[in-house]
């Protein structure tokens, strides 16, 4: 009988990076693949690498090899869904070929609350005191990638003596209102205070307005 030889497959290792480390929920990272031969000079590493994340997250479809030599790279988008706040672990495994046996890897991304900015406009710059203006407050996700309406609560306060409809109101697309009246010996500028305090995935942001001087 001829003695039996069995080959191993020959080894590779696998690394994979993204552009950004920290990114707010809902915007993209290019992740890049490299898979490389450890030693024995054979073919260039071929086939897909499969791509996975401990949260909730998008890729931008396949990551397939291609390059020369030792040395074979993909690169992927990687989007964190709205939710996955904190450590999202990206992984990378690569299953061998033909030519190859398996490697894999892991990098971790970041995920960030999206930016807010906050405004406050009043129906009227300048009214008697006891008279009633309405307030409103806007606010718009800034952040980079695909933008989502803020939720939550904005709550409202004022420099001088005055009186709110409601110290808080509830964001409905974007905005809310409620109504301000300067108080009797509130003459003068009265900065009307917006501050959203965030949701989920949104930071908190704030907003002032000095309106005209209530008359008397």
């Amino acid at each position: 009988m001829l003695p039996q030889v069995y080959a191993d497959d020959p080894g590779t290792t696998t690394n994979i990076s993204c552009s950004l480390d920290t990114l707010p929920v809902n915007a993209p990272t290019v992740c890049t693949v490299t898979v490389s031969d450890t030693g024995l000079e054979l073919p260039t590493p071929t086939g897909n690498v499969t791509m996975g994340s401990s949260k909730p997250g998008t890729f931008g479809g396949a990551c397939t090899l291609s390059g020369s030599g030792l040395t074979a790279t993909c690169s992927v988008s990687y989007t964190p869904s709205p939710g996955s706040e904190g450590n999202n672990r990206l992984s990378a495994f690569y299953p061998g070929d033909a030519n190859y046996g398996l490697s894999a890897a892991t990098f971790d991304v970041q995920a960030m609350t999206r930016e807010t900015s906050t405004s406050v406009s009043c129906a009227t710059g300048a009214l008697p005191v006891n008279d009633q203006s309405t307030c409103t407050v806007t606010v718009i996700d800034t952040d980079i990638g695909t933008a989502t309406t803020p939720t939550g609560a904005v709550s409202f306060s004022s420099s001088a003596a005055g009186a709110f409809s409601s110290s808080s109101c509830v964001l409905i697309s974007g905005s809310c209102s409620v109504g301000y009246a300067p108080s009797a010996g509130s003459e003068g500028p009265n900065i009307v205070i917006g501050g959203y305090g965030g949701d989920t995935d949104h930071a908190g942001s704030g907003a002032t307005l000095t309106p005209l001087p209530p008359s008397a």
